[in-house]
């Protein structure tokens, strides 16, 4: 897959969206529960709404492609073998369309990084959301952190 000349919109930015989370918030008890993200830092065709799911960022129509990256800053945590993914929709498991990081422990603040290669866009319908997860029972925070999308268009 080539991207085309076009992909660069103006301003020097690549087609797609970057939002950030600027407040830290609890990412649940070990569960996988989408960031919800505070704010946008660019947006060029409507990928991200605050309400009412601040936490997806959608393709929309004439697209082909999507690569998504993620870093993640966790706060406030005794948790074990962290997961960060990027999911497509609301799959979360080890198949072809989530994109994850699992390290074994962590320093204090640990910065999870996620980056995938162009994934298929399957329908205008696609979403996609950032989640972690923890194999024990420690509560997650997620302190800051930012998601960003780079469109393929048809």
């Amino acid at each position: 897959m080539s991207i085309e000349a076009g992909a660069v919109a103006s301003g020097g930015f690549q087609r797609g969206a970057k939002v950030v989370k600027n407040t830290a918030g609890s990412a649940g008890n070990h569960n996988n529960v989408p960031v919800p993200w505070d704010a946008e830092d660019y947006d060029l065709d409507s990928h991200w709404a605050s309400s009412p799911n601040p936490e997806r960022l959608t393709i929309g129509s004439g697209y082909d492609a999507v690569i998504l990256g993620t870093t993640v800053w966790m706060d406030n945590m005794g948790a074990t073998r962290l997961r960060t993914a990027i999911i497509v929709n609301t799959a979360f498991s080890d198949d072809a369309g989530v994109h994850y990081t699992e390290p074994n422990s962590f320093p204090d603040d640990p910065a999870q990084n996620v980056t995938t290669g162009p994934i298929d866009v399957g329908a205008s319908t696609d979403y996609y959301t950032v989640e972690n997860n923890s194999s024990d029972t420690s509560w997650l925070y997620v302190a800051t952190g930012n998601f960003w999308m780079m469109v393929l268009p048809t």
